[in-house]
């Protein structure tokens, strides 16, 4: 936690300052050292130079980003195409038993 952060007075005046950090910098100090960053939309960690990631560190993760979106595309398909598949085979089957 950043030291102004922790000199606050009140709980109020406190979780302000968390927050008004939290708005500064997106990355968190790594207890080894470094800065880790949390991109929510992933669900996943990247570890970056500072406390906010460079301009090229934010075209990787956006890269990530992009690669993640197309292999949740692919599986949402697969798994249509296997419900399909299974529709196909049921009907098929009560078909045969008619």
């Amino acid at each position: 936690m950043r030291r102004h952060c922790r000199e606050a007075a009140t709980k109020e005046e406190k979780a302000a300052k968390l927050s008004e950090c939290n708005a500064k910098f997106a990355g968190r100090r790594k207890p080894g050292g470094g800065y880790t960053y949390f991109d929510f939309m992933q669900n996943r960690t990247f570890d970056i130079a500072g406390p906010n990631p460079t301009p090229e560190e934010q075209k990787k993760i956006d890269e990530e980003y992009i690669a993640y979106l197309e292999n949740q595309r692919r599986s949402n398909i697969a798994a249509a195409f296997a419900a399909k598949q299974q529709q196909v085979a049921a009907a098929a089957g009560a078909a045969g038993l008619a």
